[in-house]
């Protein structure tokens, strides 16, 4: 079985997105920088159901041959009282839910909006660790590539400043 996933890595595009932020050594040093990821785990192709029918079929309907998953949401309550008819519910009346214990909690859109955590995107310095007390699987995700702003030469100089003090005081790197 492991020989097989390793058939399956084929190679796909990976787009180089950058995405920028505020790099926080302590609340007066704040370092403008962008993030490239270099590298992402690789995840298995999906497990897309397809139609049988349709593969058999001719070349025109082959493309067209996944499943299409089509949900109706009921009321369960409504329909004891009816006799046992089920009826749909339309999305207007819908209303999100999240399961705390064996209830379902109603939640709506203006709650998600109140409780919502409001957050500027930076990368904030929280120790400063030796690299050997560092387990090695925390460095198993994906990496990301943290440089400079183009044309922003001071912002190049102080992160540069940064990662050579942490190299010659052997810090994580």
């Amino acid at each position: 079985y492991p020989l097989c996933a390793l058939a399956v890595s084929d190679e796909r595009p990976v787009s180089t997105q950058s995405t920028w932020g505020i790099f926080e050594i302590s609340d007066d040093i704040k370092i403008p920088v962008w993030s490239y990821g270099k590298t992402m785990p690789m995840s298995l192709p999906s497990l897309k159901k397809a139609s049988v029918l349709a593969m058999e079929a001719s070349e025109d309907v082959r493309e067209s041959c996944a499943v299409k998953m089509d949900r109706a949401y009921v009321n369960k309550l409504a329909a004891d009282d009816d006799e046992g008819e089920l009826e749909g519910v339309d999305p207007e009346n819908r209303v999100k839910a999240h399961t705390y214990g064996k209830d379902q909690i109603p939640f709506s859109e203006h709650d998600e909006k109140a409780l919502k955590q409001r957050t500027d995107k930076c990368i904030k310095v929280l120790a400063f660790l030796d690299k050997d007390k560092i387990p090695r699987h925390y460095s198993m995700a994906g990496v990301d590539i943290i440089v400079a702003p183009p044309g922003d030469d001071e912002a190049g100089l102080a992160l540069s400043a940064f990662i050579h003090a942490c190299f010659e005081t052997e810090l994580a790197r």
